[in-house]
């Protein structure tokens, strides 16, 4: 019995420091990389940020899907990882989105303290995109909190899932895609807001 509960309790330390680990590799900054998407010379233009995926490119796809969506209507997307993004001063754009991945039912702690750090943020339209495996509930909840403290005027609030249908109605399409063009839609939707 008592080496039954010894090797219980090693498995145990071993389950949690192997979690452990993995989200601490899963929260570093990922890679610098840029993009853009739209006209140069658009009337409106917009920043996405997000921290790559160690896993997956689910988020540089949604992040894309959005940036094609606000094409749609007039405005040019820079898309930046957390490493390739400088800090925002001033404002600059007309429009700022920030996407985040969720580990351990929080929002990635890159994009996160990208956020917090900004200084301006205030009174800026902003939209939150939350991806995850299949419940991002608190995360997206945590991630708008955040972005509230800065005082962003926070236009919408998406959240994506990589293995939870996106819509149920499309079963039979593969998730990620549902996703990516429900990003891109979303994308357009949130363009209509502006003045043209």
């Amino acid at each position: 019995m008592r080496k039954w509960f010894i090797r219980l309790v090693i498995t145990a330390a071993m389950l949690s420091l192997g979690w452990m680990l993995l989200s601490f590799w899963a929260n570093a900054k990922g890679r610098a990389a840029e993009w853009t998407i739209g006209e140069p010379g658009a009337a409106k233009h917009a920043l996405i940020i997000f921290d790559p995926d160690p896993f997956y490119n689910f988020d540089e796809q949604v992040c894309k899907a959005f940036a094609k969506g606000l094409a749609q209507h007039g405005f040019s997307s820079r898309i930046c990882t957390v490493a390739k993004a400088e800090p925002l001063y001033a404002p600059t754009y007309d429009l700022y989105v920030f996407c985040a991945n969720t580990y351990n039912w929080h929002p990635d702690a890159a994009v996160s303290y990208y956020i917090q750090q900004q200084i301006g943020l205030q009174d800026q339209k902003t939209v939150s995109i939350t991806l995850g495996g299949g419940y991002t509930e608190r995360s997206q909840e945590m991630f708008n909190r955040l972005l509230s403290y800065k005082n962003v005027h926070l236009i919408e609030s998406f959240r994506y899932w990589l293995w939870r249908p996106n819509d149920e109605n499309r079963s039979k399409e593969r998730n990620v895609a549902v996703a990516v063009s429900m990003a891109e839609a979303a994308g357009a939707a949130v363009a209509k807001k502006f003045p043209k």
